[in-house]
């Protein structure tokens, strides 16, 4: 290279320099501003991620509580249905007691003794209703009374 060339490429070099300069001064105030906005974003940023930080960490907690929530309920229902079982099975076994003593069964007798009956099987668990003594035992024994339409007390006071 010639020392024209040499000349040349180092006075372009500092027009350029002189370029760049008088445009930084030039925007130096939006320059400022922006580096000013650009450590508020950066503050901004810290603190979306603090949220998203505590977010998660919520999230994982009510994901926790509803784990056990959802166990408490199992638990609660559970014991419900053995409730509901224990008492619908001593109506059930009462009503028996008093519809073979009676002799018969009417047919409103009949229709809310397998509305309990119905009842009972839904609070047995899966399994247990072969061995059940109130299905087995009890439900046979007024299944095989005789029927009427009506409590005899009942017809006499409509003949009278």
């Amino acid at each position: 290279m010639s020392t024209l060339g040499i000349v040349s490429t180092i006075l372009a070099c500092i027009v350029a320099l002189l370029t760049i300069i008088a445009s930084l001064i030039k925007y130096r105030q939006q320059i400022k501003d922006w580096w000013g906005k650009k450590t508020c974003w950066r503050t901004t940023l810290l603190d979306h991620e603090k949220r998203l930080e505590n977010v998660e960490e919520s999230v994982s907690t009510i994901n926790t509580n509803l784990c056990t929530l959802s166990d408490d309920y199992k638990e609660n229902t559970r014991e419900s249905k053995e409730y509901r079982r224990s008492a619908l099975g001593d109506k059930i076994f009462n009503h028996t007691e008093k519809y073979d003593e009676q002799g018969y069964i009417t047919q409103l007798q009949w229709e809310n003794y397998m509305l309990c009956i119905r009842r009972y099987k839904d609070c047995i668990p899966e399994g247990d209703e072969d061995y059940d003594l109130i299905l087995h035992d009890c439900l046979p024994l007024i299944e095989a009374l005789p029927k009427r339409k009506e409590h005899p007390r009942n017809e006499t006071q409509y003949h009278e």
